[in-house]
């Protein structure tokens, strides 16, 4: 093989060989990112699963405790569809008080949520008593699918240009749930309704940007490290080639010169009209 031969082929394998590095640290990358990227999602499930069972928590506690009394004011006021005995009562002192129910509490509490942590709730049903409990689109398509079995819905989407999470699971008649629901025919074990969280995915992308970001750098350092290294060990081989091509020109060129020594000695003693008398130290 000739020596321009040789470099040609030197010089594809490290096209080869690089191109093969940089695919495999690309395909590293993109596969951490990926990961990140469920690990964000998994996170905003379980907060999302947290708002929930938080609701499902303290409403227990109030359909059980029957509802709890807060003062009438201008932040409270009596829910008109609520239709029980003793819904507004008057203490002994004078003071106007009214039942909340679980109902109701959900509903303040899904507002205080919404304005500390941008998280949104809402109490839902196919049949609501309130009008603004009316299930939205994605809402209804889920309760229909609670109702044939379905334990849980979410779904990552686009809101006004944002991502956000919906997530929804249903609502279970229990005993306690009968003295407000009881009008509307529910029994227990029936769903009534759903509680939905949706989360607003802007809340993560400074964690999203910090993994990715991490790993870019350390994929690059990763990539850079691996190049570099092939560069140096092409060039040791090339060096090594451009030795070994120096060598061979150097022993050739010995070669040719001996040959013709001997080829000079051979004439000269070959055509001599003398005779020829050869001598060592011994």
């Amino acid at each position: 093989m000739t020596t321009l031969s040789q470099r040609k082929q030197l010089f594809a394998s490290f096209l080869v060989i690089t191109t093969a590095w940089l695919m495999l640290i690309f395909w590293l990358y993109s596969s951490d990112k990926s990961n990140a990227l469920d690990s964000i999602y998994t996170q905003a499930l379980v907060e999302a699963e947290i708002a929930y069972n938080k609701d499902i928590t303290y409403r227990r506690w109030a359909a059980q405790m029957g509802g709890v009394y807060g003062e009438i004011s201008p932040h409270l006021q009596p829910s008109p569809y609520l239709d029980v005995p003793d819904r507004d009562v008057t203490t002994s002192s004078g003071k106007h008080l009214t039942l909340i129910n679980p109902a109701f509490m959900t509903r303040m509490v899904h507002d205080l949520m919404a304005s500390e942590s941008g998280l949104k709730g809402h109490i839902t049903s196919l049949t609501p008593i309130r009008p603004n409990n009316a299930p939205e689109e994605w809402e209804r398509k889920a309760l229909e699918d609670f109702l044939h079995g379905s334990k849980e819905f979410h779904e990552f989407t686009s809101y006004e240009g944002k991502t956000i999470l919906r997530y929804m699971r249903p609502m279970i008649t229990e005993a306690p749930c009968l003295k407000c629901h009881a009008k509307q025919g529910y029994k227990i074990g029936d769903i009534r309704g759903g509680i939905s969280v949706t989360v607003p995915m802007d809340k993560f992308d400074t964690s999203l940007d910090k993994l990715v970001t991490s790993s870019f750098y350390q994929y690059l350092a990763i990539g850079s490290f691996g190049f570099l290294f092939t560069i140096a060990i092409y060039y040791f081989l090339f060096r090594n080639e451009k030795i070994r091509e120096k060598i061979n020109k150097s022993l050739l060129k010995s070669e040719l010169t001996s040959r013709e020594n001997e080829a000079r000695f051979r004439s000269l003693f070959e055509n001599s009209p003398l005779g020829t008398l050869l001598l060592d130290k011994n």
